[in-house]
C-alpha cells in the first residue's frame, strides 16, 4: 500500500511539474520572439553599419599567406596638433604596411613600392598631423584605419590591408 501511495505522489508531482511547465513555456515565449526580433534587428544594423565603414569589399579575412609587409624605410618625425596647453608635440613613428598579395593593384606596385615611400609618408604625415597628442595617444587603431583607407584610395581598393607602427614615440 506504502509503494502505491508514494506512486500516486510521485505521479501527481510530475503532473504539477509538467503543468506549471507548459504554463511558464506559455508566459514567457511571446517575450523570447520579442528579445529574438529585437537582437535580429541590431544585428542587421550592425552588419549594415560595419559594410559601410569597410567599402565595397572587406580587407579583414585574407590569410596571412596572401599578406606581405612593407616597412618605410626611414622613421617620420611628425608634429602634432597643438593641444589645449599650448605646448608643440611632435611623434616619431615607424610605418609598416601590410599588402594583399591577392589585390588587382598589388602587381603595379609593390615591385617598386621603395619609389612610392614619399607619397606613403606624405600621406602619413598628413593624417597623423591632425591629431593631439591625447587624441593619438587614446586612439592609434583609428588613426592606423584612416591611414589605411587614404592609402587605398590613392593605391587601390583592397592593397593595403592594415598599417602597423613598429615603433611610436610621442613627444
Amino acid at each position: 500500500m506504502k509503494k502505491n501511495l508514494l506512486t500516486i505522489i510521485t505521479f501527481a508531482l510530475v503532473l504539477v511539474n509538467i503543468v506549471l511547465t507548459a504554463i511558464l513555456t506559455i508566459t514567457v515565449m511571446p517575450e523570447v520572439k520579442k528579445v529574438n526580433e529585437l537582437v535580429t534587428k541590431i544585428c542587421d544594423a550592425i552588419d549594415l553599419d560595419l559594410q559601410a565603414a569597410t567599402g565595397a569589399e572587406s580587407t579583414e579575412n585574407i590569410s596571412l599567406e596572401n599578406v606581405t609587409v612593407y616597412n618605410l624605410p626611414e622613421s617620420l618625425t611628425i608634429n602634432l596638433k597643438q593641444d589645449a596647453d599650448g605646448n608643440p608635440h611632435y611623434a616619431v613613428i615607424s610605418v609598416s604596411l601590410s599588402l594583399n598579395k591577392n589585390s588587382e593593384s598589388y602587381e603595379t606596385y609593390q615591385p617598386a613600392m621603395d619609389d612610392y615611400a614619399g607619397i606613403i609618408s606624405s600621406t602619413v604625415n598628413s593624417v597623423v598631423s591632425k591629431y593631439t597628442l591625447a587624441e593619438i595617444s587614446a586612439d592609434q587603431s583609428g588613426v592606423q584605419r584612416e591611414i589605411k583607407n587614404e592609402l587605398n584610395a590613392q593605391f587601390g581598393n583592397n592593397l593595403v590591408v592594415s598599417v602597423g607602427f613598429s615603433k611610436v614615440t610621442f613627444n
